[in-house]
């Protein structure tokens, strides 16, 4: 592959795009909710940051829904030019993929490009467009598209959650300043346009977070009340918390291996828990396997290692987008497979290291791989 592959499995992305190809005929967009139900074969009119309109085959007046209840839309079709994006990303050509987004999305906003109709697309191609980034670890671009949707585009469904995307970027490159800055821009947003509390408990968690001062104890308290403040009316949030409550446990000179452990498989079970949150449980739960198999007695060792790898290779191969998880999940599979010894393991941990720096090519894992490689 070349450092501009697509994040997922080629072989997978055949059997998507043939999907795909056969769904854009149908000419309709499905929403998919919250709650876990979805709304197939309708029309999206509209969607700002406070709701989302949607037409149901047949009928002749909308329907409205709050953005917050929406978890993604798939729009068919795709205006050609996003189309297009897509068929990139997928063929590996992902850098020039955020470009023609970026460019198309630009067009529409500065109204050189009058043919696109449909409201929602330039929001829709510049969010996609930092997904895309993310994905191959270049979160830097994250960072300047997040800065151009939320100064062009300030009602959209994609607004509040490019501010939280750049907040997760720039904790991944050690901006905390910046990340905290970022928050109280949604914070902001949120009082703008009088948004539910979940974006204000989204914004408190990215505070706590980049606040390096705190100690380990201080932020497990403060994350814990986030939990408690979400409730199971944002449990995403809540989930999301946990996750990093979780990880604090396992911080630090003391470790607290089972109740880390704990948290991460309660959230990996919660179907409330969003992609990003998932790939956090499940590598998390690698991490505390790998380091218990380190002091482990010889009898465990190699089950703990196996169930390691497992936990890694399922965040590598299921959430392969989320790259601030997926990068070192899979960075840390090499390692165990080195751990293991056996020159299968070595010949495994060797193909580990290559997809780190093959899908990840901008993240410091895959640097860390260039060099365990050698």
């Amino acid at each position: 592959m070349s450092p501009k592959a697509a994040c997922f499995p080629r072989r997978l992305l055949g059997s998507w795009l043939a999907v795909a190809s056969l769904l854009c005929h149908a000419g309709a967009d499905n929403i998919y909710l919250t709650d876990g139900r979805s709304l197939t074969d309708v029309t999206v009119v509209s969607e700002s940051i406070k709701e989302v309109s949607y037409r149901e085959k047949g009928k002749t007046t909308d329907v409205k829904l709050p953005s917050d209840g929406v978890l993604r839309i798939t729009f068919l079709p795709l205006p050609k030019a996003i189309d297009a994006a897509e068929t990139m990303a997928a063929d590996g050509n992902v850098e020039d993929a955020i470009d023609q987004l970026k460019t198309f999305a630009e067009s529409v906003l500065d109204g050189s490009n009058k043919t696109v109709k449909q409201s929602w697309a330039p929001a829709h191609a510049l969010y996609r467009a930092m997904e895309l980034a993310g994905s191959i670890g270049d979160q830097k671009t994250v960072v300047a598209l997040s800065d151009l949707l939320t100064s062009k585009i300030r009602d959209s469904r994609r607004t509040p959650i490019a501010f939280l995307t750049k907040a997760q970027a720039q904790r991944a490159i050690a901006d905390a300043e910046g990340a905290k800055a970022t928050a109280e821009a949604l914070r902001a947003l949120a009082l703008e346009h009088g948004l539910s509390r979940r974006w204000t408990l989204e914004a408190d968690l990215i505070v706590v977070m980049a606040d390096s001062s705190l100690s380990l104890e201080k932020r497990r308290e403060q994350l814990k009340g986030i939990v408690t403040s979400a409730g199971n009316e944002f449990r995403a949030v809540g989930n999301r918390a946990r996750v990093f409550e979780a990880e604090s446990w396992i911080e630090g000179s003391t470790k607290e291996f089972g109740k880390a452990i704990e948290i991460f498989q309660t959230v990996s079970g919660d179907a409330s828990a969003d992609g990003d949150t998932l790939a956090g449980a499940f590598a998390g739960l690698g991490d505390c396997l790998f380091q218990e198999a380190q002091s482990a007695e010889p009898s465990q060792k190699e089950g703990l290692l196996e169930d390691a790898v497992i936990a890694y290779l399922r965040v590598s191969l299921l959430y392969p987008e989320h790259s601030g998880y997926a990068a070192k999940a899979t960075f840390f599979a090499g390692r165990v497979f080195e751990t293991m010894q056996s020159e299968q393991s070595k010949l495994r941990a060797r193909r580990m290291y290559k997809t780190v720096m093959d899908r990840y090519p901008q993240s410091d894992w895959a640097q860390q791989a260039k060099s365990a490689r050698r």
